[in-house]
């Protein structure tokens, strides 16, 4: 029976050699604890039946996981009915007709848009990087009196109101300023548009709003109608890893996608960066998720996978832990289960969600002509604010000689480092590494990082700096010096696994704000 898309081909023949298909009693007496260990295990074996193709043992541990498993559940047991609904979607895609059928009857359960919304509202992280984002333009741009800011998908007014209030209190007065957004969405580019415009009224900025109503993979140079003389810099958040989708089977069949420093090249991310070097913009952040799933195999991906979104299960746990059976979490929990959907079920083109550590971003960049450099060194102050507004429990901010951190208790979510796109220029990265799971609510053994990557390229001159900057602390670290990390370890020096590399930074004791 091999009746599948080209797509869903398994590692082996399919085998329908029958199983038993019922779960055990001794299951549903599970301490909790004992619970999610046979969760994960389940959920393993039954990655490894579906990659192989024996679909009556995937079935078999679907249906004991479904026993063990809600979505109204503990932590563990939310998390593994997305990772098994994720599965019996791929196994479904097995057969076009089926699974066509059962897709068209779908409704969607959730508005992404106010997903993410929830998300950036509840959630410090990428509120953190939006003050530090626009604290970057503020100073890189301070002298430019035509500036031209791109959106490559964000499409959030939160990010830009607050840079055109900066523009306002220019010493200088403020300068003309355009932003032009990218998004799939007329209805999101709409609002954002009505919505600039009447906060630049408002503080009395010279502004004009353009959009694009297209994805990343259709944008060409023209599109942006970038004029001579404007300062020019490009924002992507969270967006960018759509661009390194591609056949895989195909790519690998031709020999495409050649392997550069253990890398995959990508010709269409590869291109996309060469348009936008090409148009010399004075800066370009990239911000992206820290995890690794774009990996060819499935029981690889799925694997990574249980690692990141445990993280991020727990922090919703932590954060909303007096509103687990409330929409909110449903909605937030639901626009992961689909990321996990993605990387899990599809295939090829089909798989978007293609997120990529920190290292792996870098040597990309690199290719480009980027080097780490410094970072602005009064940032200190601002990630305490924002912090402190947020007043969640347990985050933290630490801002070292060219990296700064951000902390979800002793588990590291965020890094920022510096790049530089050419000689006299400076650049921000943030990146996250790994650290071990508080409290165990997943699995102890599970490690994650819900993090980003964000690079900025300015043209400011490079220069070393010795001096120390200030470390801002939220909750108790073991110690003020900042050096906290996984087993002990310096987390100043933990590669991206959360093991020691020399190719990070050294620890720069500094004043402490409590």
């Amino acid at each position: 029976m091999s009746s599948m898309t080209p797509l869903l081909k398994p590692d082996v023949t399919l085998s329908l050699t029958l199983s038993p298909s019922s779960p055990s009693p001794h299951d549903q007496t599970l301490k909790p604890e004992e619970r999610g260990i046979r969760l994960i295990q389940l959920l393993l074996k039954c990655a490894k039946h579906a990659s192989s193709g024996n679909l009556h043992r995937a079935d078999a541990c679907l249906l004991e996981i479904s026993v063990l498993s809600s979505i109204l559940g503990d932590c563990m047991q939310r998390l593994a009915a997305r990772f098994a609904s994720a599965l019996a979607f791929r196994l479904v895609k097995r057969w076009p007709g089926i699974h066509k059928a059962l897709n068209q009857a779908q409704q969607p359960k959730v508005d992404l848009d106010r997903a993410k919304l929830l998300f950036t509202r509840t959630f410090p992280y990428l509120s953190f990087v939006y003050a530090i984002i626009a604290k970057t333009l503020l100073l890189a741009m301070a002298n430019e009196r035509v500036i031209h800011i791109v959106d490559l998908g964000s499409g959030d007014s939160q990010l830009w109101v607050a840079l055109l209030r900066g523009f306002a209190n220019s010493p200088h007065g403020p300068p003309h300023s355009k932003i032009t957004c990218v998004n799939g969405s007329k209805a999101i580019l709409e609002k954002l548009g009505q919505r600039l415009v009447k906060e630049a009224e408002s503080v009395g900025v010279p502004f004009q709003f353009s959009s694009i109503n297209a994805s990343l993979r259709e944008l060409t140079k023209d599109m942006f109608r970038a004029g001579s003389g404007e300062a020019l810099a490009f924002v992507s958040i969270l967006n960018l890893h759509v661009l390194l989708s591609e056949d895989d089977q195909v790519a690998a069949h031709f020999g495409v996608n050649k392997s550069v420093d253990g890398i995959k090249d990508c010709k269409q991310i590869g291109d996309f960066l060469a348009m936008i070097r090409s148009m010399s913009p004075t800066l370009l952040f990239v911000v992206e998720q820290e995890a690794d799933h774009n990996l060819n195999r499935l029981v690889d991906r799925f694997v990574e996978g249980l690692n990141y979104y445990s993280a991020v299960f727990d922090s919703i746990d932590a954060t909303l832990a007096s509103n687990l059976a409330g929409d909110e979490r449903l909605i937030l929990e639901e626009m992961f289960g689909r990321e996990i959907e993605n990387i899990v079920a599809c295939e090829g083109p089909e798989r978007i969600e293609r997120h990529e550590r920190f290292a792996r971003w870098v040597v990309r960049l690199a290719q480009a002509g980027f080097k780490p450099v410094r970072f602005w060194h009064d940032s200190g102050e601002d990630a305490k604010q924002i912090m402190d507004a947020f007043g969640k429990n347990g985050y933290k901010a630490v801002l070292e000689r060219t990296a700064l951190y951000i902390w979800e208790q002793t588990h590291r979510t965020f890094i920022l480092l510096f790049l530089s796109l050419r000689p006299g220029g400076l650049s921000i990265s943030l990146a996250g590494g790994q650290g071990q799971v508080v409290g165990g609510r997943v699995a102890g053994p599970l490690m994650a990082a819900s993090s980003a990557i964000n690079a900025v390229y300015d043209r400011l001159p490079l220069e070393e700096d010795r001096e120390s900057v200030p470390y801002i602390s939220r909750v108790g670290d073991g110690g003020n010096d900042g050096s906290s990390g996984v087993g002990g370890v310096p987390f100043y020096n933990l590669g991206v696994n959360g093991v020691g590399g020399d190719h990070m930074f050294t620890s720069s004791a500094g004043l402490h704000f409590k």
